[in-house]
């Protein structure tokens, strides 16, 4: 049974509202501009683009935009996630970004692997979901074995949904498997075949290196680096900036890995590897973990008469330094005679001055992270 719709205000606040869409529950936009009336020739808007009526998203006649909800078994309905506003003749709401409650199939299942006896197996899984689903694995399907350590065995399952097997032996092999849960549903990956061969001597290399990475502040953070060789290499690691690694930050094994997430993580690592008994760094890898772009003070709204200048402000902090982008009535803003936008690397503070107005003008921002940060890395 269908619940009474989940009803949201977009008024003319600064600050998008995030929103998520739960089983059962619709979701109601409301368009509130300011006026006592509801708006009239209200335009809807998802990610920019002016949205048409569908089987999930359907216009109301006063003005609001009813969504409806993802099944009980977690498929999220087409077309639904993304940044909505609303327009109307004059105004512009402020915009909601609806996130579906639910789980995706996997986007990266574990590959066969073959080890040598003594050295560490390495299974890899993948799968979006919200809330962020849990992450566990398995061996051999059959016996519905769920992997834990023993003084036989040991795991390292790392929150980035990487299982490694340190030490591995003839017993572990068999057909791996990765399981992900949240409260929208459970979902199995499908499954690899560890097979363990002979050991015998072979040069240093790292395997998994650390990847650049932005992690978003407060979230855990994984940086691994397992490297392969007979004699069994020593992994350490180090800041590039000759700093002490933060207290808080667990190792596990050869991982780093930060619980919480906190600016003064933000850095290059870097992972060493070489054979025992020996001075030579052969290999190194780094990781740059980045702070996400934040809006500190987002732009307020301005009414002013013919012929004045109307300056809007937004502040900003990032690392790197984000650059900022401004939006009106959802499409990017063009300098020219009237309009010119003017950013402060120093203070990464951007105004944007609008000259000779004949009518008021609703800006909406948006930051745009700028840097070399690898896509879809983040956790």
């Amino acid at each position: 049974v269908t619940s009474k719709p989940v009803s949201v205000e977009l008024s003319c606040g600064a600050g998008p509202v995030h929103v998520v869409l739960e089983p059962d529950h619709p979701l109601l936009l409301e368009c509130h501009l300011g006026a006592s009336e509801p708006p009239l020739n209200v335009t809807w808007l998802r990610d920019g683009a002016v949205l048409s009526e569908s089987q999930t998203v359907r216009p109301l006649p006063n003005g609001s935009l009813l969504i409806s909800p993802p099944s009980t078994d977690g498929q999220a309905p087409a077309g639904v996630e993304g940044g909505y506003s609303c327009l109307s003749t004059s105004s512009t709401g402020r915009p909601a970004n609806v996130q579906v409650f639910g789980l995706s199939r996997f986007l990266q299942d574990p590959e066969p692997q073959v080890v040598p006896v003594g050295g560490t197996a390495r299974f890899e899984c993948y799968v979006d979901g919200l809330p962020t689903p849990s992450i566990t694995w398995e061996k051999d399907q059959a016996g519905r074995q769920e992997i834990t350590s023993d003084s036989v065995h040991e795991y390292i399952s790392l929150p980035n949904g990487v299982l490694q097997i340190l030490g591995v032996t003839k017993e572990d092999e068999g057909l791996y498997r990765c399981v992900a849960f949240n409260s929208a549903r459970k979902r199995f990956s499908q499954e690899a075949s560890l097979t363990v061969s002979l050991s015998q001597e072979s040069e240093v290399v790292i395997v998994a290196p650390p990847r650049n990475s932005t992690v978003v502040m407060g979230r855990p953070a994984v940086m691994e680096c397992m490297a392969q060789g007979e004699p069994k290499p020593f992994v350490s690691w180090s800041r590039q900036d000759g700093k002490p690694i933060a207290t808080d930050v667990v190792v596990l094994a050869t991982n780093l890995v930060i619980p919480d997430t906190r600016s003064h993580h933000a850095g290059v690592y870097v992972c060493r590897a070489n054979k025992p008994k020996t001075r030579d760094f052969p290999f190194t890898a780094e990781k740059l973990l980045v702070t996400p772009p934040v809006i500190l003070q987002p732009p307020e709204p301005v009414s002013l008469s013919r012929g004045n200048t109307a300056r809007f402000v937004c502040n900003s902090s990032g690392d790197p330094p984000p650059a900022l982008r401004w939006l009106k009535n959802g499409e990017p803003v063009q300098s020219n005679n009237n309009i010119c936008s003017h950013p402060d690397v120093v203070s990464f503070r951007e105004d944007l001055a609008f000259s000779n107005m004949t009518m008021p003008d609703h800006i909406l921002h948006q930051l745009q992270h700028h840097g070399c940060v690898e896509e879809g890395s983040g956790y």
